[in-house]
């Protein structure tokens, strides 16, 4: 995943979780708070609600997704060229990513710009698109592959109409219409089976390209058929979801190369998550090569939800932006398939006492991108369910915006020890 694909929805975190956690706000329901946010937009959202007064269940999932959608926002991005005209990048199949990075250059050598907007859920969804998507979530619901997942799990991971950043989508019904004969007629009684039919069935019509100039859009890749892993991931995940089968989106950053990856994630019938990229055919494939290959097994693992998750540290925010911040953002790496430890790290005495956001990064080939985020109290420093085998640094953000380093490169073996030193 190109770092220059990644555009994330950057927003002041200290704002969010002050708002969220402020006593002088407790005597508000979640979902008065997010009508409130709504502003112009709240009276779309009441007309959700009171189409479905008379259906208690469909009002439930209704102001699931209503309470949670306060921080979701779509980016929309393209290419513009310099009279203001605007053009959409066509990654269609068959052209190398070489030849597409070449394109964007000479492109932007002659004054074209990507452009973006970024469009808060709260303030643009319409009643219609919301009523929509909750009665077709509701149709496939019965389906024999899902029928057996609690309300819970179909609010989370069935129910959604985002996924990630991705700009607004109306092909859900589209893609019932497109795939769900399929399923039905096969007779497939589990989700394990419904997800990899379609992904062995999918696998050559949606592939993965490294490059992509702008952020991907659900739209796009079913247009053209390519886009990097997180678009890849987005339109499976969307697919899945539009067919009945439970999907969420995890990511990682590397520790041991440039970059990171966003994959699938499906709740099977056992209530495990099942893992795997868009078009591939099995996921015993993939978790071997998340556990065995020593340069992709993921450090830490974050997971995509659409419910606010209450995050594991609550303290004053020192501005630095990260999506680990995002708090639709769950640390899932406790799941994966590596063993894990909480890193301790005791700084020297001129360090200080200060206690504040640490920022775990990885060292050398990525750039010391953030990995993780953790607690300074004192001297001490701890970073939970951290993978080993990789070289990390620790840092703090003091001015807002820029990252200090506290300590140098640090060793955490795979048996949980920390050293100091680089470890190839």
């Amino acid at each position: 995943m190109k770092a220059q694909n990644n555009v994330y929805p950057y927003f002041t975190v200290c704002v969010c979780l002050v708002f969220f956690f402020f006593p002088s706000c407790r005597q508000e329901t979640a979902l008065e708070r997010a009508l409130r946010l709504a502003g112009d937009n709240r009276a779309e959202l009441e007309r959700v609600l009171e189409y479905y007064r008379s259906d208690s269940l469909k009002l439930k999932a209704a102001e699931f997704l209503i309470r949670n959608m306060p921080y979701h926002i779509g980016v929309h991005e393209w290419i513009e060229d310099p009279q203001g005209q605007s053009y959409e990048f066509d990654l269609e199949i068959g052209i190398y990513d070489e030849i597409l990075m070449s394109r964007m250059d000479s492109l932007s050598a002659c004054g074209y710009k990507i452009r973006t907007e970024k469009h808060r859920d709260i303030e643009v969804v319409s009643a219609d698109y919301l009523i929509e998507n909750i009665d077709l979530a509701f149709e496939v619901w019965q389906k024999p592959w899902s029928r057996s997942f609690s309300f819970d799990d179909f609010c989370r991971y069935i129910l959604p109409y985002r996924i990630m950043n991705e700009p607004l989508c109306s092909l859900r019904r589209e893609m019932q219409q497109r795939y769900l004969h399929y399923l039905d007629s096969a007779g497939f009684t589990t989700p394990g089976e419904a997800c990899l039919f379609l992904n062995g069935m999918l696998k050559k019509r949606y592939t993965y390209a490294g490059f992509s100039p702008t952020y991907p859009s659900i739209e796009e890749m079913n247009k053209n058929g390519r886009s990097n892993c997180e678009g890849l991931a987005i339109f499976y995940a969307f697919l899945l979801r539009a067919v009945g089968i439970p999907t969420v989106v995890d990511r990682t950053v590397w520790a041991k190369s440039t970059d990171g990856h966003a994959w699938c994630a499906m709740l099977d019938e056992n209530h495990i998550f099942q893992t795997f990229s868009g078009g591939d055919s099995d996921f015993e494939t993939f978790r071997i090569v998340f556990s065995k290959r020593r340069k992709l097994i993921p450090p830490k693992v974050y997971r995509r939800t659409f419910d606010i998750q209450r995050p594991d540290i609550v303290m004053e925010d020192d501005g630095y932006r990260t999506f680990l911040k995002n708090p639709y953002y769950q640390d899932v790496t406790d799941s994966y398939y590596n063993p894990f430890f909480d890193l301790r790290v005791t700084l020297p005495l001129e360090a200080g006492e200060k206690d504040s956001y640490i920022y775990l990064c990885g060292s050398g080939t990525n750039n010391y991108q953030v990995l993780a985020l953790g607690e300074r109290k004192g001297r001490e420093c701890i970073v939970k369910n951290v993978v080993g085998d990789n070289n990390f640094i620790i840092a703090e953000c003091r001015d807002g915006a820029n990252l200090n380093f506290l300590t140098g490169v640090l060793y955490l073996d795979s048996l949980g020890n920390v050293t100091e030193g680089i470890r190839e």
